[in-house]
């Protein structure tokens, strides 16, 4: 048995969680193209708490490392997810700090469609801001299906807390 918030659980909370990278490049908002596109990457693990809430809000807490080259070496990052399939989105957004100490919001919507799934649940276009609110970089990263669906995979975990 288990408590919550005060009321006794019938039934154990399950979970899960999965590991997934993402790369692309990025442009700098307000440099012209000067500097070109750049590198950017990171990997997260998902974490779903409580399938029956998820099942209704969708969200996941994300953790892990984004690269972001000329700003972030392997930095910690953290944020959420809402994976929405049935309304045709999942949506990134995590907080991370730059090589400098300056803090940057990372947010990205993938626009899922039926008729080119492939491609719509495998790209993702975001936007960097930084700390004052103003937009830093635009990216598009992508999941590898090739190389990574496998890792994916292996990487999912179930979880049940009692």
């Amino acid at each position: 048995m288990r408590y919550v918030d005060g009321q006794m659980a019938l039934f154990p909370k399950a979970g899960f969680s999965f590991t997934e990278t993402m790369a692309g490049t990025y442009t700098r908002a307000g440099v012209g193209g000067v500097e070109g596109e750049r590198a950017v990457s990171f990997t997260c693990t998902a974490r779903v708490g409580d399938l029956v809430s998820h099942l209704f809000d969708g969200r996941a807490t994300l953790d892990g490392t984004v690269r972001m080259e000329g700003v972030a070496t392997d930095r910690a990052l953290s944020g959420h997810m809402v994976i929405k399939p049935l309304a045709g989105f999942i949506r990134y957004q995590f907080d991370f700090a730059g090589d400098d100490g300056q803090r940057y919001h990372f947010a990205g919507q993938k626009e899922l469609r039926v008729g080119d799934l492939l491609r719509t649940a495998t790209t993702l276009p975001a936007t960097v801001t930084d700390e004052a609110g103003a937009e830093f970089a635009r990216c598009t990263v992508r999941f590898d299906v090739e190389s990574d669906l496998l890792k994916l995979i292996a990487s999912v975990r179930p979880k049940v807390s009692s």
